[in-house]
């Protein structure tokens, strides 16, 4: 994280949960806009799209390696969302991932 003249950059960071992982990068500025990239694992996208398009109920979990944190693999496929704009007026739009 940089802060320099009123402008938080943010370099890209992987978050990891249980549920998956996802990539975090972006600007913020002190007047509220800002600029993210979030990329999510194409796998995790794909999973939870087919479980509500085809109402699949989740199932539960019979062992512990649903509970285990999730970490990214290096020929991971993404998807990337850029969320542009303030809190109460922002764009979300589809854009390309950077390395």
């Amino acid at each position: 994280m940089d802060i320099n003249e009123g402008v938080i950059n943010l370099e890209k960071m992987t978050v990891n949960l249980t549920l998956g992982f996802m990539e975090v990068s972006g600007t913020q500025y002190t007047d509220f806009n800002f600029e993210y990239r979030i990329s999510v694992p194409w796998e995790m996208v794909t999973k939870e799209v087919a479980s509500k398009f085809f109402k699949r109920r989740k199932e539960k979990p019979n062992d512990k390696s649903e509970d285990e944190i999730q970490y990214a693999k290096k020929n991971t496929k993404y998807v990337t969302i850029k969320l542009v704009g303030y809190s109460l007026d922002y764009e979300v739009k589809l854009a390309k991932r950077k390395k």
